[in-house]
């Protein structure tokens, strides 16, 4: 009798985590509807997004345009809110303070997410920047993506920062040769067939083909 109860109640068991996990209840897969996947391992809170459009883009973009590149603000967060906090920037903009200021630093205490649960649906995210011969797409595209988790202030590196437009036109001339933009340094360094940039074990993939074609055509143009 006892065991004819245990199998009884074992699939009454069975028969409600099924229906509850069509539910959602149980589906380790199961998405929320309107939110990108990536957003719901995170909490609530301004996303990088958010913070891109009400704080970086007003104020900081004119002067560092790849700072509208996720992970280059990432790699140089420390050195960006010292200097906001101590005044010296934004240089070209009212100084950050009230709302603005308010959700720059809820946004750092939060971890700095990319995503949170408060971001549109993916397809209304921004397009990405199109690879052309220009800082802003090189800065995006190349340096952004490539080079700053190391070559940047706060990198694993102290030479040849690539984390604004400033400290790429200080080292533009050893690292591009305008005559001849194929026998660049960088060109090089990219390319070399041992020791590429990025090294084989970061991580980071390699340039490919039409990333370097476009990194040659703006040294060509001399770095517009």
């Amino acid at each position: 009798m006892r065991l004819g109860r245990a199998f009884v109640g074992n699939r009454f068991v069975m028969l409600l985590a099924v229906v509850m996990s069509g539910c959602g209840f149980f589906d380790p897969n199961h998405i929320e509807p309107g939110l990108d996947p990536q957003a719901q391992t995170l909490g609530m809170g301004p996303s990088f997004e958010e913070v891109s459009q009400k704080v970086l883009g007003p104020s900081c973009v004119e002067c560092h345009s790849s700072y509208s590149n996720y992970r280059v603000v990432r790699a140089d967060l420390n050195q960006i809110m010292e200097s906001i906090r101590e005044g010296r920037m934004p240089k070209r903009a009212p100084a950050l303070e009230g709302a603005s200021l308010a959700l720059l630093e809820e946004w750092v205490g939060n971890g700095a997410p990319q995503f949170t649960r408060n971001d549109p649906p993916s397809d209304d995210a921004p397009k990405p920047v199109e690879l052309a011969p220009n800082y802003q797409s090189v800065a995006l595209n190349i340096f952004g993506a490539r080079c700053t988790t190391c070559h940047s202030p706060t990198g694993r590196v102290d030479f040849l920062d690539f984390s604004t437009r400033l400290s790429v036109m200080q080292n533009a001339s050893e690292m591009f040769d305008f005559e001849n933009p194929e026998q660049s340094y960088m060109l090089e360094v990219i390319q070399d067939p041992l020791e590429p940039m990025p090294p084989l074990d970061s991580g980071i993939p390699q340039l490919t083909e039409e990333e370097i074609a476009v990194l040659q055509e703006w040294i060509r143009l001399g770095l517009p």
